[in-house]
């Protein structure tokens, strides 16, 4: 019979058993080791790497670093004498136009429409990149050619065959950006960008009309960063010791053709004239349709003495404007035409073609809202469908709604 004590069994098996579970646990225990000391070494290197980190922005801190602490403020611009910034050396700036239209600066040339406003910018685009003095002005002197860029939005291709195909001494240095549409202010700007990254190492002018027609939506936040932009790349051209000239070619709200033009007419003024260096208004006149009137609204490099430019449309040997005469804005602008039968002068105060019209408190509301838009009692009016004095006597609390006087 055979043997079947469990003793023997388990001692028969037991040594065995033995054996396994003794490697088992020097392996098991030689792993965790391993762990753990590998825990420990990373444990060691972040700790190293945190120490390094904040002994370094301690020394950064103790040497006067702004990196070494992320709330110091950056060190102050430099500052300098008057008579310090009159001796540094400087390079003779360039005057466009008689004088209108300083290097470097950025111009807004508004008009309404059809009044040749894309004609007269095309016009100083060819005498600035000629040289030539200019005719729009009785007296102009010659200056040195330089490139000139105009992203035209404005003329077709048909048009310039149309207007300057008799001609064929335009200067090379002339260039031209036809067809020009792009999603966003942002995206012009880059356009502009790429375009004149190479082109630093000389100065430059660049036309850009109008950007209103090239980005949708061309409202006053655009048109503020638009500027910005602008700004930005002219101090790029400055470090490199150069002139970025910009003419900006806007258009008029609606506006009174009988009045002497004023800053507010310009589309998105509240922006637009707040960058600008120089503002000129190309107006018409009341001698004809050839004629129109060139007058400057704003001048920070030369003295306005009050008085516009008249100049007469020539289409030989392209078409351009050539001066006839200077005289006072208000001698020059059409004449109002005289009031027969029931017309009304919209001038005349004393009259309201629309006092009929209920006004209603969301009138009101709407009229206070456009006038913080920068709107002027005429546009507000024209929007709204009553005349100017109605919208100053609500919007001043002289009138109030009918639903308002009732409630009284």
């Amino acid at each position: 019979m055979s043997n079947t004590n469990p003793s023997h069994v388990s001692t028969k098996i037991g040594p065995v058993q033995t054996s396994g579970t003794v490697r088992n646990i020097v392996r098991g225990a030689t792993a965790v080791g391993l762990i753990l000391l590998s825990l420990f070494s990373g444990f060691k290197m972040i700790k190293n790497h945190y120490d390094e980190k904040k002994a370094s922005r301690k020394d950064n801190a103790d040497n006067g670093n702004e990196n070494g602490k992320e709330n110091d403020p950056p060190p102050p611009l430099a500052s300098e004498t008057l008579e310090e910034t009159l001796n540094k050396p400087h390079r003779p700036v360039a005057k466009f136009i008689g004088g209108l239209i300083t290097q470097g600066e950025q111009v807004i040339l508004f008009s309404p429409t059809n009044q040749g406003k894309s004609i007269i910018s095309m016009q100083m685009a060819i005498e600035i990149a000629s040289g030539n003095p200019s005719k729009i002005v009785a007296k102009d002197e010659p200056h040195a050619a330089q490139r000139v860029i105009v992203y035209d939005s404005e003329q077709s291709d048909y048009d310039i065959r149309n207007r300057y195909g008799k001609f064929d001494g335009f200067p090379q240095e002339l260039e031209r950006v036809p067809n020009c549409t792009f999603k966003d202010a942002f995206e012009l700007i880059k356009d502009i960008e790429q375009r004149t990254k190479d082109m630093m190492n000389e100065d430059l002018t660049i036309v850009l009309d109008n950007p209103t027609n090239m980005v949708p939506m061309f409202t006053s936040e655009p048109a503020r960063l638009f500027h910005e932009g602008l700004k930005k790349l002219q101090y790029e051209f400055i470090k490199k010791g150069h002139l970025l000239t910009i003419i900006i070619v806007g258009h008029t709200t609606k506006i009174d053709p009988y009045r002497v033009p004023d800053t507010k007419f310009i589309f998105g003024s509240l922006n637009l004239c707040n960058f600008a260096n120089c503002v000129l208004a190309l107006w018409p006149t009341r001698f004809g349709e050839d004629q129109k009137m060139l007058f400057p609204l704003k001048a920070r490099n030369f003295k306005k003495d009050g008085k516009a430019i008249v100049i007469r449309m020539v289409d030989e040997p392209y078409l351009h404007f050539e001066y006839e005469q200077s005289a006072l804005p208000e001698d020059v602008i059409p004449l109002r035409p005289k009031r027969t039968g029931k017309e009304e002068d919209p001038d005349d105060d004393s009259s309201d073609s629309n006092h009929n019209k209920e006004v209603t408190e969301e009138d009101v509301e709407r009229m206070k809202q456009l006038q913080q838009e920068g709107k002027s009692y005429r546009e507000i009016g024209e929007e709204l469908g009553v005349s100017k004095k109605t919208v100053s006597l609500y919007i001043r609390g002289i009138q109030v709604p009918k639903k308002k006087v009732e409630q009284q």
